[in-house]
Parts: structure tokens; C-alpha cells; sequence
């Protein structure tokens, strides 16, 4: 049986049985692409002006559209990309501008090749630990899970961090 599953997207509800979605990561997403392509004066008008790489099925690409449809700003779409190489593949080849994990263009930014775009979008990639309740849990769960809390507290005890999905029919 598995002890864990480590996944970007929680679980939805799932028949015969409760999960419990660990938060144990997270690392900050921006719009990177080459120097000439995100120099612009706001945000408003990079989105209008540039192509934009996005990753496709994700919720981070859920939380970019939702920011562009605040903004009343349809972007230009020119690749939805499942694979992050592949997206870094395009934003330094400059087929666009790409929304990614910061860690994704991590050599790109720091040769100079790309460049993040000075503009927050205050979008975060999250990390969970799925895992069932269980009378005798892992011993190395555990540990990974007190680690993700932080080393004043054990995972257990911090309800904010721990998202609890029960099935919703009762058995």
C-alpha cells in the first residue's frame, strides 16, 4: 500500500475514505521571458502587448486567467505546454513571455538569458503530501511532514497548513 502520493493539485473527494492533503512546499510563480520582451512599464500592458506561454491543465494557469479576466485583459495565447522544459524551451527560444515557477528558468535567469518581469502576480505553485489517516503512520511521513511545518512544530498540530477532504456522503 502507499504511504504517500507527492503532487502540485489536492486530491478531490474520493468514495471510501478521508485523504489529508499536506501543504509542505511552495515556490513562487512569475512571467519570465527574454529582457526585450518583458520591458515594459506596467502589467497591463505587457499581457496586451506579448505572447504568453502558459502551462496548460494547472491551477496556476486557473489563477493567471483569473488576474488577466480582473484586469478586463484577454492575453495572446500562443502555446499551452503540459511540459515545464518545454515551456522554458520557448521563453528562451523568445516565443513568448512564459508564467512558470521561478525554479523552472532558475540558469536562464541567472546567465541573463531571461528575465522576470518586475511585475508581481502573487502566484505561488504548492506542493502537497497525500496521504491516509492511518493508526501507525510511516515513520518517515511523519518526519517529512514535521520538516514541511517547520522545526518549532510538529505537521500534526498546524491545522492551517493541513487540508482535510472527506468524502461528503456519509457511510
Amino acid at each position: 500500500m502507499v504511504d504517500v502520493v507527492l503532487t502540485t493539485d489536492p486530491p478531490q473527494d474520493a468514495e471510501g475514505g478521508a485523504f489529508r492533503a499536506h501543504r509542505i512546499a511552495e515556490q513562487p510563480v512569475s512571467l519570465h521571458g527574454r529582457p526585450d520582451r518583458v520591458a515594459h512599464d506596467s502589467l497591463d500592458t505587457l499581457l496586451t502587448v506579448e505572447e504568453i506561454i502558459l502551462p496548460s491543465g494547472s491551477a496556476i494557469r486557473a489563477e493567471f486567467l483569473a488576474i488577466t479576466d480582473a484586469r478586463g485583459i484577454t492575453p495572446r495565447v500562443v502555446a499551452k505546454v503540459e511540459d515545464m522544459a518545454m515551456i522554458r524551451l520557448l521563453a528562451r527560444e523568445g516565443a513568448g513571455v512564459a508564467l512558470a515557477p521561478d525554479v523552472v528558468v532558475a540558469d536562464e535567469l541567472a546567465s541573463g538569458r531571461l528575465k522576470r518581469a518586475p511585475f508581481a502576480l502573487g502566484l505561488s505553485e504548492r506542493f502537497y503530501a497525500i496521504a491516509m489517516p492511518r493508526a501507525f503512520p510511516h515513520p518517515a511521513l511523519e518526519s517529512l511532514l514535521a520538516a514541511a511545518a517547520g522545526p518549532a512544530s510538529s505537521a500534526l498540530s498546524k491545522p492551517a497548513k493541513n487540508m482535510y477532504l472527506a468524502p461528503t456522503s456519509e457511510t
